[in-house]
């Protein structure tokens, strides 16, 4: 509606108290026409991407359609709905959630979707990329609190492995990037790439034993840090 998803506090109409679209629902309807009129597409392989509210909308079908969802990677966007809360660190897992792997993509300098904790209005709005990354932590049961952290020069990724049902939960830092965190921006990151290379790990069921680390690419060779 108006360009925009239901994707809980963030934005636009289709969240608007008097059209409250469900737009988890219209989701899971597009997947099952695809999977219906496409017989090739593996069912057990539908991933959820989006920029921005996109993205936002892309962890809300993680969370509340996780029978679904065999993985999220998306880029400028946070979860927005309960349980999470934008001024706490905890989640409680809701009933019947099932682990996904989630990768959320965030420059640092960002002045649409703030990379650290703000407010809006003085209210709690924006919960931050890193706490974004504990939730998704906690909600995969992922054994360590902090993540592994692999540098690559222009961008590093704090990565969770070892996460239940093989899941893990990966947050792509860049510190010079804006809202608009692709390749045509600077610092010129393959971003699509490496949220490609990061779901295409999975499907559902989720393997017990994925890549120990990810991603391990060609060059340069990452410098893993504590």
């Amino acid at each position: 509606v108006e360009k925009s998803w239901n994707a809980g506090r963030c934005c636009g109409q289709a969240r608007a108290a008097k059209l409250n679209v469900d737009d988890v629902s219209f989701l899971r309807m597009v997947a099952a026409d695809v999977l219906a009129a496409e017989p090739g597409v593996d069912p057990t392989r539908v991933y959820f991407a989006g920029h921005s509210t996109g993205c936002m909308m892309a962890q809300r079908m993680a969370l509340e359609a996780s029978d679904l969802v065999a993985a999220v990677g998306c880029h400028a966007g946070m979860l927005m709905v309960p349980p999470s809360s934008p001024a706490v660190d905890s989640i409680t897992t809701p009933s019947g959630y099932k682990p996904v792997p989630v990768m959320e993509i965030q420059g640092q300098q960002d002045s649409v979707v703030s990379y650290d904790y703000a407010t809006v209005l003085r209210i709690p709005y924006w919960p931050g990329a890193l706490r974004n990354l504990g939730w998704w932590r906690q909600l995969n049961g992922c054994p360590t609190a902090s993540p592994t952290i692999i540098s690559y020069g222009s961008y590093s990724i704090h990565l969770h492995t070892g996460c239940a049902d093989g899941s893990q939960a990966a947050l792509v830092d860049i510190p010079t990037a804006g809202h608009y965190c692709f390749a045509s921006f600077p610092p010129h990151v393959n971003t699509t790439q490496l949220a490609w290379d990061f779901v295409q790990q999975f499907n559902l069921p989720l393997p017990k034993s994925p890549p120990p680390l990810w991603p391990v690419p060609s060059s340069p060779s990452p410098s893993p840090s504590p």
